[in-house]
């Protein structure tokens, strides 16, 4: 065969690969976006809302744990408001909003990804003795009002197949910015 042949093969290939890969992230976002209006339709109560925002994040993402943390202005902290996990978060755990990842993402309403949370001077060890886990990598994805102002933060913890990336914050930003 031809050199140049087998490279246009290759160049194909890979040109199939990527698009491929965006079809599928295409895919994940739409049934996120279809399963996130379906619950807001429902006319759910409030927690039920939030577990079902939460379980579609993880399920749509491939994560093990996530949590929804809310902002308590009158205390400046942040409040676990739903948890899922072997051995969830307990409702009601408080952090300072100045604090840890959460706090940071809070403070800036930046979104961040955590490649390896046990070498982030910032992560909360505390959290995952309580829970029994180990947290490797995570995205924290600030909720704002419409406006912009804050709420909370939604953090998903430990991808199943690979690490939480770019992608996944993608998605992450259309269910929370149909959530907030």
């Amino acid at each position: 065969m031809p050199k140049h042949s087998s490279m246009a093969t290759a160049d194909a290939a890979e040109s199939f690969r990527v698009i491929k890969k965006m079809y599928l992230q295409r895919e994940r976002e739409l049934v996120a976006v279809r399963r996130i209006s379906e619950a807001l339709s429902q006319r759910m109560k409030l927690q039920d809302l939030i577990e079902h925002v939460l379980r579609t994040t993880l399920d749509v993402l491939n994560a093990e744990n996530g949590s929804l943390l809310l902002s308590d202005p009158d205390r400046e902290r942040l409040v676990f408001c739903h948890s899922i996990g072997n051995r969830p978060v307990p409702l009601g755990t408080v952090i300072p909003w100045t604090r840890g990842i959460a706090g940071a993402v809070f403070q800036s309403r930046k979104a961040e990804i955590v490649r390896d949370a046990q070498k982030d001077p910032r992560h909360h060890a505390e959290i995952d003795l309580m829970c029994g886990s180990v947290t490797r990598d995570m995205i924290t994805m600030p909720l704002k009002k419409w406006e912009g102002d804050p709420i909370g933060v939604v953090q998903v913890m430990n991808k199943r197949d690979g690490q939480l990336d770019e992608q996944d914050v993608r998605i992450l930003t259309i269910i929370c910015a149909l959530s907030a």
